[in-house]
């Protein structure tokens, strides 16, 4: 599981930058399948969607994929399995859905993130929530450093909590998830 960096080790710095993934290669494929994993699930919700409601496939992702709110989404899949579905196979499509959304959860926290690296962690790579903006987050943790900027390669002092460290094992546990939610 992804730990805190509070929790790894205290870093010196840590950069984030457009080229993360080009200097973290390793990285890539692994991040790749969490996406589509995702994708494929969202297709696989749809297509059930189709189902329940006994409209072709093609009609049903079309409707799904046009509710841009996984919430919607959500909403239109519990709707239709309620009213389709007995009590006990509406049990275990809410199981099954609620294993399916936790990947997007994952997902989400990934792919809307700044993604940063540190030569202090040289396996991993930082994921710190898109709701915070590295540099408010250097100023607070250290009132007296003052981020060092360029385009190309920003450095800040962290040991933020909200930081989180995954290694590559942490994609594969998320991707494994996502197959385990998909084949159910």
């Amino acid at each position: 599981m992804p730990q805190p960096l509070s929790e790894v080790r205290r870093i010196n710095s840590f950069q984030h930058c457009l080229s993360i993934i080009t200097r973290k290669s390793e990285f890539a494929v692994p991040i790749a399948l969490v996406i589509h994993a995702w994708a494929s699930i969202e297709k696989l919700l749809a297509e059930i969607l189709g189902h329940l409601l006994g409209t072709d496939a093609e009609a049903a992702i079309e409707m799904y994929m046009a509710a841009k709110s996984p919430s919607v989404q959500r909403d239109l899949l519990r709707a239709a399995s309620e009213v389709r579905l007995s009590e006990d196979q509406f049990n275990l499509f809410l199981a099954i859905e609620t294993k399916a959304f936790k990947v997007y959860g994952e997902r989400n926290k990934i792919a809307h993130a700044t993604w940063a690296i540190s030569n202090d962690l040289p396996d991993a790579l930082l994921i710190i929530p898109h709701r915070y903006h590295v540099d408010v987050l250097a100023k607070a943790r250290h009132a007296k450093a003052v981020p060092t900027r360029s385009e190309e390669n920003p450095v800040v002092i962290a040991d933020f909590p909200l930081i989180m460290v995954y290694k590559q094992q942490d994609f594969q546990d998320i991707y494994s998830r996502a197959e385990t939610a998909h084949t159910h």
